[in-house]
């Protein structure tokens, strides 16, 4: 990435949520690190490793919910300290996770809190001596010095607060079935009936709205400033001077004064030019959660006025004081919430105004999954249409050279509209007066090497890498799904999920892969997340991050309906790689769906699971995985297991310990009302109480995190590796072995053994799927091992 920059990572969408990262000569920091991130900055070429700093808008999930993969990465890779810098709530926000998280991480993280002074006085104090009881919330000023400024090696990074607060905090209670709260208390209480410690947070865990008990929420904006470049060396003017290549040149540069061939002496002044100052980029706060137009006015009647947005971001700008130099204005907000301001209210003295709206779209993930799908339609789904368009934003311009202000009335939509041009994710802003200064595309490496996105270079593409397609005596390959074909697909799958397809439609048992790669997110493998299907019960086994993404990417406009037709989620062990998606479904689930999440999860993870749910505004439905434990055998334990077995639609659970990395982790069995059972490991290494539980089950989804051959490690890691894997799926006879989590080292194609039996064994790609009867067209791992392994990067 060229230095003196600042990049798009990704943008607003219904798969993304703004990030950028800003690039000096020797240091890098985000802005905002969101769920999928990492994916994101792999599809780009991004490297993240040499990142120092962490600047957070909002100390919240949906803008930093990739902050504990990453930092995974960063100690991995050898950094030695990272610093998260966020609004007022982020050490508690941080605290939370990296109790859960982090423990063993030996990295060192400096959480800095950035504080409004002002944010606890009263929120119905005056406004500009306006009214404001009619208007839904009150917004502290924003403030026109900077709070605080952090140095990154080359750049300044200087922080602006804001808070906000509703005028009326009222308590809103959920509504929900006397019988949903009667499990929920029941759920609570300890084996000797008596209500247990959990009861006592039964009315946080009940209440919608604020995500801070004190009603106020804090922002931060930041304005990157770079540091003066020198200037250019007049290499030309000091030869015609009579100075020497060499040393001389140096004591040039840096401001001494030499003496040339004729005695003469030559001055810095005279060669060396002026030195330019880099162009201000302000990255400004989205102001809450309800900028996503699908939970529009649903966090909190706040953010749901255009009047109270548009004041917002007024004081935004206002409080950039304008010293002559030239600055870019990027809202990390959607256009269409800030279509008056944009059109109207634009400050001549800035130069640009970029509405962050964008394809959330993994380009060259998009295109493996779609070369998959070309090789193996009935495995491979077509994803929604509308979730993988490629879209652009909005950036509208002004010429920080006009002179005095507007008029509002100059400041036409139509003048507005003049000025516009498209900014991709991946784009880069060159801040520092190096080049020039400006909007540039991507860098053309970041696909040059890679598959193409469009679907006609990209059946080229195969035929020309796997040339026996043209001529295949039996017709396997020939014909290429159409896009009629991808819309029937993707329509299909929709309705399967969210249980529209019933009788004898309805397959005995069915599972989709979200998620099948280990740790952290690459560009090939999002972290661990698999829906299944028994029955019409819906089951979601583990949650990683960005799992809510992955759902939309999958469904589209109908990832709601799927979401809400999820029964049970089982949360194998507490690892962020299978649980950091939580909070964010949670939220979804309960505020925008009505729906309490049902949870089966180690106990050890209970309070975690009940911390987020406070914090966030839902409420959830919790049983231990020890209660499902057949060795467990206490009545309570038992009523809790039928009434969770009743609720989720299953004829049976049972959970079994196995060995982990960690303590508390279980392995599971779900049996459907069919008959049909499926065995999920979790992460662990071979475990005879797993194979006991497993016995004679349909499918066993396993995990394979290493290659064969690397025993030692995986021993080490406390996980298995595929010769292990395919050994317990063997004893256990399973029907069909499926294996996943696998290592990123390997993210794109893993090592397949010799001799296994492609009808009953298979390795799962995100957004794969597996259902009885399901083939492997001939040769079909050849082909993928040649095809993906094959390529770059």
């Amino acid at each position: 990435m060229p230095i003196g920059t600042a990049q798009f990572i990704s943008l607003h969408s219904q798969t993304s949520r703004p990030c950028a990262l800003v690039a000096g000569e020797s240091g890098k920091a985000l802005v905002d690190c969101p769920p999928c991130t990492q994916r994101q900055a792999n599809d780009f070429r991004i490297r993240l490793s040499r990142v120092t700093h962490i600047f957070l808008t909002r100390a919240h999930d949906e803008v930093a919910g990739g902050t504990f993969g990453l930092i995974l990465h960063l100690a991995e890779t050898g950094s030695k300290c990272v610093t998260i810098v966020g609004p007022a709530g982020t050490k508690a926000w941080f605290g939370r996770n990296y109790r859960c998280f982090l423990t063993w991480c030996r990295m060192k993280i400096d959480v800095v809190e950035v504080l409004d002074n002002d944010a606890n006085e009263s929120a119905t104090s005056p406004n500009d001596g306006k009214d404001t009881a009619s208007e839904p919330g009150h917004m502290k000023r924003f403030t026109r010095q900077p709070k605080a400024s952090f140095k990154v090696n080359d750049f300044t990074v200087h922080v602006w607060t804001t808070s906000i607060s509703p005028v009326k905090k009222d308590v809103v209670v959920a509504d929900h079935s006397a019988g949903s709260k009667r499990l929920f208390e029941e759920l609570s209480a300890n084996s000797n009936g008596t209500q247990g410690a959990a009861s006592g947070s039964e009315e946080q865990a009940w209440r919608i709205g604020s995500c801070h008990p004190s009603g106020i929420e804090s922002y931060c904006s930041f304005t990157i400033e770079m540091d003066k470049h020198p200037g250019k060396f007049k290499v030309d003017i000091a030869k015609q001077l009579g100075v020497k290549p060499g040393p001389d040149f140096a004591r040039l540069k840096s401001g001494e004064s030499v003496t040339a061939s004729d005695g003469s002496t030559v001055h810095p002044s005279q060669v060396v030019a002026e030195s330019e100052d880099a162009e201000k980029v302000s990255f400004l706060a989205s102001f809450g959660i309800s900028e996503d137009p699908a939970l529009a006015g649903q966090a909190s009647p706040l953010f749901s006025t255009q009047k109270f947005r548009v004041e917002v971001a007024r004081q935004q700008q206002a409080a950039l004081v304008d010293d002559g130099s030239r600055h870019t204005m990027i809202h990390f907000a959607q256009p269409s919430s800030w279509k008056e301001y944009l059109c109207n209210q634009i400050n001549p003295k800035l130069v640009n105004h970029v509405a962050s709206k964008g394809a959330g779209t993994l380009f060259q993930w998009s295109a493996q999954h779609n070369a998959r799908r070309m090789l193996w339609k009935n495995a491979f789904p077509a994803l929604d249409p509308d979730a993988t368009a490629v879209s652009h934003d909005i950036s509208i311009s002004q010429s920080s050279n006009q002179g005095g202000h507007q008029s509002r009335s100059t400041q036409s939509t139509s003048a507005a509209a003049d000025a516009v041009r498209f900014v991709s994710s991946g784009d880069i802003f060159q801040c520092s007066p190096q080049s020039r200064v400006g909007w540039r595309g991507r860098e053309s490496k970041a696909s040059s090497s890679s598959l193409p996105i469009f679907k006609d270079q990209l059946k080229a593409q195969i035929l020309e890498d796997l040339p026996h397609l043209k001529s295949a005596a039996d017709g396997t390959y020939v014909e290429f799904p159409s896009d009629a074909d991808d819309v029937a697909s993707s329509q299909q799958l929709a309705d399967e999920w969210s249980g529209k397809v019933s009788g004898s439609n309805v397959k005995e048992w069915d599972i989709l892969f979200l998620g099948t790669g280990s740790a952290t997110p690459s560009q090939h493998r999002n972290p661990s997340g698999i829906l299944v299907r028994l029955c019409s019960c819906v089951i979601l086994l583990d949650c990683g991050e960005a799992i809510g993404f992955q759902l939309n990417r999958v469904f589209g406009r109908r990832a709601d309906d799927v979401i809400r037709n999820i029964s049970l989620i089982w949360l194998s062990h507490k690892h962020a790689d299978h649980i950091a998606g939580l909070p964010l479904l949670g939220y979804h689930m309960f505020n925008r769906l009505n729906k309490v999440p049902l949870i089966l999860s180690p106990g050890r993870l209970q309070d975690w699971i009940c911390t987020c749910a406070c914090d966030f505004g839902f409420q959830v439905d919790f049983v231990a995985a020890a209660d499902a434990y057949p060795e467990n055998s206490s009545s309570f334990q038992c009523e809790r297991i039928a009434k969770m077995t009743q609720l989720a639609g299953l004829g049976g659970i049972q959970t079994t310990p196995v060995e982990h990395s960690c303590r508390d982790c279980w392995g599971l069995k779900l049996t459907g009302t069919n008959g049909a059972s499926v065995v999920y490991s979790g992460d662990c290494i071979p475990c005879e109480t797993l194979i006991e539980l497993g016995k004679g089950c349909n499918v066993c989804i396993h995990e394979a995190t290493f290659e064969s051959g690397r025993e030692e490690i995986a021993a080490l890691k406390k996980h298995c590796t595929i010769d292990q894997a395919l050994g317990i799926c063997a004893k256990m006879q399973a029907g069909v072995s499926i294996l996943t989590h696998f290592s990123q080292r390997y993210s794109k194609m893993p090592v397949v053994p010799e001799g296994v039996d492609a009808e009953k064994v298979f390795f799962a790609f995100d957004v794969m799927r597996v259902f009885p009867g399901l083939k492997a067209p001939k040769n079909v791992v050849e082909d993928f091992e040649t095809l993906f392994n094959s390529e770059d990067g």
